[in-house]
């Protein structure tokens, strides 16, 4: 198993209260009934089928599912030189945490030679693969299964109500639309399926890392929720201000220091602007670094001072995570005045003019610069990450799935962004 770096995922009921939308837009004029006349053993019956409830998503594993996969392959043609048991094993390995079912509660089925139709209710079970491969995230049925104690012959499931049933499920589910989870301004791997007993998630890595097999986490308990994790926070933060690697601060006037009037002249530079995370806490940090250039007339003599710009500590901004309806944003809560600026001289000049000039120009320097870079690091407000909603698209119905009452939170290592859902 890899961890993962964020992770965004929606509960069972979300994904029901879609299937009860969808059955109750469609039923029972399209998807939801149908029949036709078939020929079996030289007569020809007709048979029909009505879902009468909506379809149920159960995202618990199939039971005894290599049972139930070797049953499967065991009719399946195999590749040359490949014996059952390792294509048994290898689709264990590829469905295992990525397989729902699609419960269709209660089918109601009529098979008629001409007579009075046979007529029985029954639960049929669709098993759905939940796919990520290139990019997209899509779901595709692949086997249905009935429970039935009737009297109707078993060639009718095989090769009517079964099929009918995948055939069903196929566009309702190709119309879910699942968004793969989004950083601002940062690559991300493809996203990876995570099915738990109540949720179905989608985890990505920062882009560079493997693609995540987190296995089977144990994900918040609310309808809607995404993860960022500490890498993810911190490089999102510092992609974010590194325009402050730019940022240049000039200033320049003069000063009388009672030996003469100082003409003096200054320029500061951010560099290496990060961002950082310690636990729920989360800061950025920047390098200062410049010169600057006094100069004084004694006598008839003009004579300049060279000075690099120094910090005592980098600056440092703490940085508050809030909420603006479904964006994540970060604004700097409080920025850090403690640091001291130096002038170092350089080249050689008489100690006795160093003394007189050099505190006072480094004092009206840092009089304007540190104001200037707090200003700086204080302006800052980006978006970390904005929550997505998902779309479903059947034929003319939209529908949209919104995350609302969103709450920020930790969640072990992870920032957790919680709530609720609206479909509408």
């Amino acid at each position: 198993m890899t961890p993962f770096d964020v992770a965004l995922g929606i509960d069972n009921r979300t994904l029901n209260e879609i299937m009860k939308k969808i059955h109750k837009w469609f039923h029972p004029h399209r998807y939801f009934t149908g029949s036709r006349q078939v020929p079996y053993q030289g007569i020809t019956f007709t048979v029909g089928w009505d879902v009468t409830r909506p379809p149920i998503v159960d995202l618990t594993p199939p039971e005894d599912a290599e049972a139930r996969i070797r049953t499967h392959l065991a009719k399946v043609r195999r590749p040359k030189g490949v014996t059952l048991e390792q294509l048994v094993q290898a689709y264990l390995v590829t469905l295992r945490g990525h397989t729902l079912q699609l419960v269709l509660p209660k089918v109601t089925i009529s098979v008629s030679d001409g007579g009075t139709p046979v007529v029985d209710d029954v639960r049929i079970t669709v098993y759905v693969h939940v796919d990520s491969s290139g990019g997209s995230i899509t779901l595709q049925p692949v086997k249905a299964e009935a429970e039935t104690g009737n009297d109707i012959d078993t060639w009718f499931f095989d090769n009517v109500f079964l099929p009918e049933a995948i055939k069903l499920a196929t566009p309702l589910l190709k119309g879910i639309e699942l968004p793969a989870p989004t950083v601002a301004g940062v690559n991300l791997t493809a996203s990876a399926v995570v099915l738990n007993y109540a949720h179905l998630a989608l985890a990505a890595n920062l882009a560079g890392k493997p693609v995540p097999d987190p296995g089977v986490p144990p994900w918040p308990g609310t309808a809607f929720f995404a993860l960022l994790g500490p890498e993810a926070l911190s490089t999102v933060g510092t992609a974010a201000v590194g325009y402050l690697n730019s940022k240049v601060f000039r200033t320049g006037d003069s000063i009388d220091v009672g030996i003469g009037t100082v003409d003096y002249g200054a320029s500061a530079w951010l560099g290496n602007a990060t961002c950082w995370i310690d636990r729920t806490t989360m800061g950025i940090t920047a390098d200062v670094a410049g010169n600057a250039y006094a100069g004084i007339t004694i006598g008839c003599t003009r004579i300049g001072v060279n000075y690099d710009i120094r910090l005592t500590a980098p600056p440092t901004a703490w940085v508050r995570l809030a909420i603006d309806r479904t964006r994540v944003n970060a604004t700097i809560r409080q920025v850090s005045g403690d640091f001291s600026l130096y002038l170092t001289p350089t080249g050689n000049i008489a100690e006795w003019i160093l003394s007189a000039i050099t505190s006072p120009v480094a004092t009206a320097i840092a009089n304007v610069f540190k104001p200037a870079i707090v200003k700086a690091l204080a302006d800052i407000v980006y978006p970390v990450c904005d929550l997505p909603s998902m779309s479903v698209v059947i034929d003319d119905l939209r529908l949209t799935v919104n995350p609302v009452d969103l709450e920020l939170a930790s969640y072990g290592r992870f920032l957790s962004v919680q709530g609720d859902v609206i479909v509408e």
